[in-house]
């Protein structure tokens, strides 16, 4: 589960794929996709390290 709330906290945008997965986009470009039971991190182009995504996978 994951509460809208927090998407709001770190305003990112989600979309759901033709597959119904979840897609969650933050602002350095990097991209969470929640698949089936796998969550695939994205880095995105941004030079930040660790990238959005992957600083909020580590906290949720």
């Amino acid at each position: 589960m994951l509460c809208l709330g927090d998407l709001a906290e770190k305003h990112c945008s989600f979309s759901f794929d033709e597959n119904g997965c979840l897609r969650l986009f933050f602002s350095d470009h990097s991209i969470v996709l929640y698949k089936d039971d796998d969550v695939v991190v994205f880095a995105g182009d941004g030079d930040s390290y660790p990238s959005e995504a992957e600083r909020w996978v580590k906290t949720h």
